[in-house]
Order: structure tokens, then C-alpha cells, then sequence
């Protein structure tokens, strides 16, 4: 996907000195509201700093919604609408292509609303440093899927 594919909205990662992260959060989203994501990124100010990236993919209809959802969310959450081309796989690869050189040492990949799948998550992300490489983000999840990945 050609870099012009994503519109930032507000500051782009590119150009912003948002303090370093320690891990950075993918929400790709349709008209979800991501306000839970504030609870993460502000952690900054005692350390343990998130950057979010949210990846809008419901086109331009409701581009004056996600503008006024980013206006006020904190330093280090960066907005961007992108095409859909495959429901929330097309914020995730889109992020990993354009920041490919400059991925945190974790990433998490969410939807908008990750809550109705994982309604552990915040304690989940909070213990990351018990994370594998591939890690379901939730306690109920894994005791669905009796797969070796996710033991």
C-alpha cells in the first residue's frame, strides 16, 4: 500500500516527540470508540509509556467523527485513516509496512472493541512481561483453544 494510503489525523508519528515506548498498541477500528486506550497511555507520566495507534478503516463518511474522537487524547496516540481491504488486517499490515523500521519491542494488535473477546485485557497487558512471541490476550481464549501456541 503506497505511503499516501494513510491519512494521519493530528500529529503523525513521524513528527512528534512523544516520549519512547515500551510497547505499542494497534487498534484497528469501524466506528468503535477506543477512549479505553487513554487508561494505557497514561501510564507516560510514571513510566511504562504506551503509544497507540489507531487505524480508522470506515472511510471518509465518518472521518469528522474520528477527528473530534483523536482531538484530546493524550501524547503518544496517533490517528489514521486508512482504506479497508480486509477488515482490521488492513490497520495491521498497514502499520507494519509503514513502521517497519521503527516497531516497538512489543506490539499488541487489538480491534476497537476488544473488551466482547477479551474482557481480561487490561490485566492482561499488564502483565506483558510474562508474554510469549504469540500470545492470545485472554485467560478465556486460552481455555478455548487447547493449542501448544497459546499454553
Amino acid at each position: 500500500m503506497p505511503r499516501d494510503h494513510v491519512q494521519w489525523i493530528g500529529p503523525s508519528p513521524d513528527t512528534t516527540s512523544a516520549p519512547s515506548s515500551i510497547a505499542d498498541l494497534v487498534v484497528t477500528r469501524y466506528r468503535e470508540n477506543p477512549q479505553w486506550l487513554k487508561q494505557l497511555v497514561r501510564t507516560c507520566e510514571t513510566g511504562g509509556c504506551w503509544h497507540a495507534y489507531i487505524y480508522t478503516t470506515s472511510g471518509q463518511r465518518y472521518a469528522n467523527a474520528t477527528q473530534s474522537l483523536c482531538h484530546g487524547m493524550p501524547p503518544g496516540v496517533f490517528c489514521a485513516h486508512v482504506l479497508n481491504r480486509g477488515n482490521e488486517w488492513s490497520g495491521y499490515l498497514t502499520h507494519l509496512v509503514h513502521r517497519y523500521d521503527q516497531l516497538a519491542e512489543l506490539t499488541v494488535f487489538l480491534q476497537g472493541d476488544p473488551f466482547t473477546v477479551s474482557p481480561d485485557l487490561l490485566c492482561l497487558l499488564r502483565a506483558r512481561r510474562a508474554f510469549r512471541p504469540v500470545q492470545a490476550l485472554s485467560w478465556v481464549q486460552n481455555k478455548k483453544r487447547r493449542l501448544k501456541h497459546f499454553m
